[in-house]
């Protein structure tokens, strides 16, 4: 049967394929129009906007939600999301994207209602199992996904009466919510992969982490993002923002990042965590009226963080999981430097005299690592897993 085919078998195979090919295109449709040698109809708001909306609505909650599908039953045990559920989810989202390209063909209602059923539907078919596995932490996709919709929902809201100000909350929302997602999972799983790495050649080597960091690093996210959303005063914006730099700071800090510059799936990971308190940083710095340009700290987090994160998860994921040792191709390894020169680009370039040279540079920077991904690991998404290799610690259990 169709449903059959490996493509099918894990949720990060389609996601990831299509996620890192449609991010691809949304950049070769934005530049020339950028640069100016494309011309938009209608207002400039609303293209940058909706450009907002789709790298984060369409290609980032791609990248997410497979990694969620592939995580879940990974960690929390829970079922596997494959063959025709799967395949079910993937047509959602694919409606959401051409409806979205479609432009003014399609009346805006109905563009949003279709774009919308896709959070709706992966929490109709991923939701119920949350609450059958042990570990309640779980439980937490829910609001994340609620979350998700309802920035969307206010997106779509604000775009249909023309307030571009409520469209661009709605984008906010949608931005907090993915570093709700970045602080969960770069937060958590970062560190865990850096002590099993480290340990198979250093046994007592620890990573140490602290509780309270841990917590205090999930509730700093929704203050900030109540604090922005809801425009209080720039002070007290400026005194979360700068008390998320101090907290995620101090969680990183027992991460042993200086000992994993060999391992560059793990290196990127603590990178992109850095990019998120660096985007803090500049947040509170913006808050201050320091900063001449608005918004530098969003594409410090967007280029920065999500780039660096998704591209090692990524790389992780379909090597791990397709039965391959998780050692990425050399090609990819150099466009892991490339992601960064191009956040450094990205925020430089927003106050810099060469702003649009940058700009450009920035965005092919970007885009190059996800062009290397699909050429390299996309046949990886769509051929058969290889036999899994069992770990030294397995073979020593079945001998005795």
């Amino acid at each position: 049967m169709f449903f059959e085919i490996p493509l099918f078998k894990s949720g990060f195979r389609p996601f990831f394929l299509l996620g890192s090919l449609y991010g691809l295109l949304l950049m070769l449709f934005w530049l020339p129009l950028t640069i100016g040698q494309s011309h938009w109809i209608g207002d400039s708001s609303g293209f940058m906007l909706w450009h907002q909306h789709e790298m984060l609505f369409g290609f980032v909650a791609a990248i997410v939600c497979g990694f969620i599908m592939t995580a879940l039953p990974s960690w929390a045990k829970s079922k596997e999301i494959d063959k025709g559920k799967l395949a079910f989810l993937v047509a959602v989202w694919l409606a959401g994207r051409i409806v979205v390209l479609a432009g003014g063909m399609i009346p805006q209602p109905v563009v949003g209602l279709i774009d919308l059923a896709f959070p709706v539907a992966f929490l109709i078919i991923a939701g119920p199992e949350l609450f059958y596995v042990q570990n309640k932490f779980y439980l937490l996709l829910i609001p994340f996904l609620l979350a998700l919709f309802f920035g969307n929902l206010l997106f779509y809201f604000g775009m249909s009466h023309s307030d571009w100000m409520l469209a661009g909350k709605g984008i906010r929302l949608g931005i907090y919510t993915i570093i709700f997602h970045c602080t969960i999972v770069g937060g958590f799983l970062t560190p865990i992969f850096t002590e099993t790495a480290l340990q198979e050649s250093h046994p007592e080597c620890h990573v140490f982490g602290h509780r309270i960091w841990d917590w205090l690093s999930l509730i700093t996210i929704p203050l900030l993002a109540l604090s922005d959303i809801l425009e209080f005063d720039p002070m007290w914006q400026a005194g979360i923002a700068f008390s998320c730099v101090f907290v995620h700071g101090m969680r990183m800090s027992g991460w042993q990042s200086s000992r994993i510059l060999d391992k560059p799936v793990l290196w990127i990971m603590h990178l992109g965590y850095a990019w998120l308190v660096i985007a803090f940083a500049l947040k509170g710095l913006e808050d201050l009226g320091l900063l001449t340009e608005n918004g530098i700290w969003v594409h410090a987090f967007t280029v920065g963080t999500l780039g660096s994160l998704m591209m090692g998860f990524m790389t992780r994921i379909v090597l791990r999981h397709t039965g391959r040792p998780v050692s990425p191709h050399p090609f990819l390894v150099v466009c892991f430097h490339l992601m960064f020169v191009s956040g450094l680009m990205r925020v430089f370039g927003t106050v810099s005299e060469l702003n649009s040279q940058l700009l450009i540079l920035s965005a092919l920077l970007w885009a190059t690592p996800f062009l290397v991904y699909l050429i390299f690991y996309g046949k990886m998404l769509v051929q058969p897993s290889l036999p899994r290799m069992k770990t030294v610690q397995e073979h020593e259990v079945e001998a005795g």
